[in-house]
């Protein structure tokens, strides 16, 4: 922190667990959930209160380290190191990986006990949207569980196979996970197969996805 104006200074300080810095003379500042710029206009704020006509400049020297565990189907499960600029995805790198048998849709975040987000890294592989994969916090658990449902997509589709169901997914929505339609893909029919009741026999039907409301 640098202070010019009627006080001339240059100094160093940790940021406490409480999320307060404390500046002499002036007292302990809340700055945590701060931006850079932000905090620049903060530390502003409350040394002019003390020092009129100050001007403060900030600099993030290293970035604090905290605990997040993950748990669940990992390789590894356990309690990883993290910054507030890691993602769920690296963390469980650090766990070893997915097992075959999690789920990569519905990794849960637990901040004192409740989910308090979702994580669905097969989405943010697909889109590389990172509001499927946010940041982690101090103090946070994954939770990794199994995957509980499949369905198979099949034909003129860029990466045919298996892509995992989660409650509320359209037939759009499947196909979108196996990377969309291949130009020569035939639009209005669309083979939907399900297993009847019995479990051993199935029904088909032929679907219009080249329709607005065919998902």
């Amino acid at each position: 922190i640098t202070i010019w104006g009627p006080r001339n200074e240059h100094f160093r300080q940790f940021i406490s667990p409480e999320g307060k810095i404390l500046i002499p003379q002036v007292g302990e500042i809340q700055v945590d959930g701060l931006t850079i710029t932000r905090l620049r206009e903060r530390l502003t704020e409350e040394i002019a209160r003390v020092f009129f006509d100050a001007r403060v400049d900030a600099t993030l020297i290293q970035l604090r380290h905290f605990r997040v565990y993950v748990l669940g189907d990992v390789w590894r499960p356990g309690g990883y190191a993290a910054r507030v600029v890691d993602r769920v995805d690296q963390l469980i790198d650090r766990a070893g990986g997915l097992l075959p048998t999690a789920s990569s849709r519905s990794i849960e975040i637990l901040r004192d006990g409740k989910v308090a987000e979702l994580s669905d890294l097969q989405k943010f592989r697909v889109e590389g949207s990172l509001n499927h994969n946010p940041y982690v916090r101090d103090g946070d658990v994954l939770l990794v569980r199994p995957r509980t449902a499949e369905v198979s997509v099949h034909g003129a589709v860029w990466v045919p196979g298996d892509v995992e169901f989660r409650q509320g997914d359209t037939i759009a929505e499947a196909i979108h996970l196996a990377r969309g339609m291949r130009p020569e893909a035939f639009r209005s029919a669309v083979e939907l197969v399900r297993f009847n009741k019995d479990q051993l026999t199935t029904s088909s039907q032929l679907l219009d996805l080249g329709k607005p409301d065919g998902a």
